[in-house]
């Protein structure tokens, strides 16, 4: 079984990071990439890999992972476990590979409305291992 990652319904949702002036709203509403627009905006972004003992053992599962990446650099700044895949060796592998994730600055900016002078956006990632 393989790992299915969805990275065609990437959502990118912009957030301040850091900033000094209060904003009115600190996020804008997630926007939706089509498979085109995440190949587009994605420089490195490896499927996670299925771990042995987890495919030995027959665990499944499914999460969501938000990065914050550095709109700067397209670099992975933090991630959070939005919705776990329910095993912490499934957990611990998605983490693994999307921390070193990189994106294009350039590209990633033109998604993001340049009047709100952000640092970081949020890139939302389901990550599926075997639930098919």
């Amino acid at each position: 079984m393989r790992v299915a990652l969805c990275l065609g319904i990437i959502s990118l949702g912009s957030i301040i990071a850091l900033g000094n002036k209060p904003q009115p709203s600190a996020t804008s509403a997630p926007l939706t990439l089509t498979p085109a627009d995440g190949a587009r905006v994605s420089a490195y972004t490896p499927l996670p890999r299925y771990p042995l003992a987890a495919r030995i053992s027959h665990i499944k599962g499914s999460g969501i992972f938000r990065l914050h990446v550095w709109l700067q650099t397209g670099l992975v700044k933090s991630f959070e476990i939005e919705r776990s895949t329910g095993d912490t060796l499934l957990d611990a592998a998605a983490t693994n590979t999307l921390k070193k994730w990189r994106f294009k600055p350039d590209v990633l900016r033109a998604y993001v409305d340049p009047h709100h002078h952000l640092h970081e956006v949020l890139i939302r990632v389901p990550v599926d291992y075997g639930m098919r």
